[in-house]
C-alpha cells in the first residue's frame, strides 16, 4: 500500500516507480524502432535473429542494434564540451562586467587607503574573492593591506593555510590585487545583451521538456535497477561506480549535496586513505549471502535491522527480568538461537516465512500504463512541450552540473579529507 512519503512504505513505491519506468522504456522503444501498437513488428530495425542463428549473430545483434537504443534512452551523457564553452562564456562576460564595474585589475592608482578586493586564482581557472581590503603601502613583495572583511568561508593566507582573519594587516601579491571602483549607472541595457537573452530564451522555447522527462524517467530507472543488481550480486567493484554516478547526480540538486559528499569520502577511503586489505573490507563488507548461490546477497546493513528485530523479540520474551547481565547474555546468544530456531522448523516441517516481498499481478494496471504513455508521445520531438510540474527539465540530470563550481568543490573537498579524513564534515 502506498504512503504518502516514501520513507513510510519504500517498497510499494519502488514497485510503483519500475512500473512507470517498464512503461516509458517501452515508450521509447515503440517509438525508435517504429512500432504502432506491441503487437505490431518494428519497421525501423532490422529482424532480430531467430534460434537457429549463431551465439556470434546474436551478440553482434544485440551489441548493434539493441546497444544503439540503450545508448539513446538510457544511458545519455552530458555534453560536457558544450557545458565547458557555456560557462567559459558566462565567466568572461562575468569578468567583463566586473572591469566594466566594480572591480579592475592592479594598476599604479592604488594608493594608501584605497579599498582593494583581496583574490585567488588566475585567468584560466578563474579568480576568486577571499576578502577585501585597505591599502596600507607598496613593497618589492607585494601590498600591505589591513583586512576588512573576509568574504570568502575558510579563507587563508596566500602563502600559508593560515585563516584569514579580519583586522589582520598582511602583505598580499600585488598581481592579486583587485582596486574597487564605484558602480557605473547605465541608463539602458546594451543591445547586445536584449539579443543574447532573446537567443537563450528561443533555444529553451525549443526543447522538448516533455521528452526530457521521460529521458529522466528510464535514466533514473536505470540506476535503481544498477544499485538493486549490485546488491544481489555482491559485487564491490560495481558499488563504487555507481558511487561516482551517485556523486554527479547528487551535486545536480540542491538538497542532496551533503550525500555527494559522503559519495566522495567513500571513494577517497577505497582509492587513497585506506590500505589495500581495509579497502577490500569496507568494498565487498557492504554485503552479505546466508543461503549461499548467486543472486541472494542483501545489504549488511540490512541484515543488521534484522537483528536488531530478533533481538527486540527476545527482550520483550524476558518480560520484568531484564537486569544488564541478561540482556547481554541473551543478546550474544541471538544468532545461536536464531539458527536454533530456524533448524528446529526445519525438522519439524514447519514453512518458514517468505523473504521477499510479494505483489499482486497486475498485468491489466500494466497495459493500462502503457497504452497512456504511448498516448501522450513523450518521445516524439515536439519544440516547446514540457511537463506541468517540471516545466523546466534538461536532457540529463548530469547537465545541471556546473563543471567548473564541481571543480572547486572538490578540490575543498579533497583538502579536507587529507586533513580530517572522518571529520564531521557538512
Amino acid at each position: 500500500m502506498l504512503k504518502q512519503k516514501v520513507k513510510d512504505g519504500f517498497a510499494p513505491a519502488e514497485n510503483l516507480f519500475l512500473q512507470v519506468f517498464n512503461a516509458y522504456v517501452i515508450a521509447a522503444f515503440m517509438d525508435w524502432s517504429g512500432m504502432t501498437s506491441i503487437q505490431s513488428p518494428p519497421t525501423k530495425v532490422s529482424v532480430a535473429p531467430d534460434a537457429n542463428s549463431s551465439q556470434h549473430e546474436k551478440i553482434l545483434y544485440l551489441e548493434d542494434v539493441i546497444g544503439s537504443f540503450v545508448d539513446s534512452f538510457c544511458l545519455t551523457l552530458p555534453n560536457v564540451k558544450k557545458a565547458i564553452e557555456k560557462q567559459s562564456e558566462q565567466q568572461q562576460q562575468t569578468c567583463a562586467a566586473d572591469n566594466n564595474g566594480n572591480v579592475s585589475t592592479f594598476s599604479s592608482s592604488i594608493k594608501p587607503g584605497s579599498i582593494v578586493f583581496l583574490l585567488k586564482g588566475n585567468k584560466e581557472s578563474g579568480f576568486s574573492f577571499e576578502g577585501l581590503a585597505t591599502c596600507i603601502s607598496s613593497t618589492t613583495g607585494g601590498i600591505n593591506v589591513r583586512v576588512a572583511k573576509v568574504l570568502k568561508e575558510n579563507a587563508t593566507l596566500p602563502s600559508s593555510c593560515q585563516p584569514l582573519q579580519e583586522g589582520q594587516a598582511i602583505t598580499w601579491p600585488e598581481n592579486l590585487i583587485a582596486l574597487y571602483r564605484t558602480p557605473a549607472v547605465q541608463e539602458k541595457p546594451s543591445n547586445s545583451n536584449n539579443s543574447k537573452d532573446q537567443d537563450n530564451s528561443q533555444n529553451h522555447i525549443k526543447d522538448d521538456h516533455l521528452k526530457n522527462y521521460g529521458l529522466w524517467v528510464i535514466q533514473m530507472g536505470m540506476m535503481l535497477l544498477q544499485m538493486n543488481d549490485t546488491e544481489k550480486e555482491g559485487d564491490g567493484e560495481r558499488a563504487v561506480i555507481n558511487s561516482k554516478v551517485l556523486l554527479l547526480m547528487f551535486r545536480s540538486t540542491v538538497r542532496s549535496k551533503k550525500y555527494a559528499f559522503e559519495m566522495l569520502r567513500l571513494i577517497s577511503k577505497v582509492k587513497c586513505q585506506l590500505t589495500e586489505k581495509m579497502a577490500q573490507r569496507t568494498i565487498h563488507g557492504r554485503f552479505v549471502n546466508w543461503k549461499g548461490g548467486e543472486g541472494n546477497n542483501v545489504a549488511n546493513d540490512l541484515e543488521e535491522e534484522h537483528f536488531v528485530q530478533f533481538d527486540k523479540k527476545l527482550l520483550k520474551g524476558m518480560g520484568a527480568q531484564k537486569t544488564l547481565k541478561a540482556v547481554e547474555r541473551a543478546t550474544k546468544a541471538a544468532c545461536g538461537l536464531k539458527k536454533i530456531v530456524e533448524n528446529f522448523d526445519e525438522k519439524t516441517g514447519v514453512h518458514p516465512p517468505s523473504t521477499t516481498h510479494s505483489y499482486q499481478h497486475a498485468e491489466k494496471d500494466q497495459r493500462e500504463m502503457i497504452s497512456i504513455v504511448c498516448g501522450l508521445k513523450p518521445f516524439l520531438e515536439v519544440p516547446g512541450r514540457s511537463h506541468p510540474s517540471f516545466p523546466h527539465l534538461p536532457r540529463s540530470p548530469f547537465d545541471c552540473v556546473d563543471i567548473r563550481i564541481l571543480e572547486q568543490w572538490l578540490k575543498a573537498s579533497k583538502q579536507k579529507l587529507s586533513k580530517n579524513p572522518d571529520g564531521p564534515w557538512g
